[in-house]
């Protein structure tokens, strides 16, 4: 869950917040 955290974080800087919420969601 960590990984997803960090990942997420990471990602939302580029990527939208919909394939945020998908990682998320998983």
């Amino acid at each position: 869950e960590a990984r997803v955290k960090e990942f997420g974080l990471k990602s939302m800087w580029r990527s939208p917040n919909g394939t945020i919420r998908n990682i998320l969601n998983g």
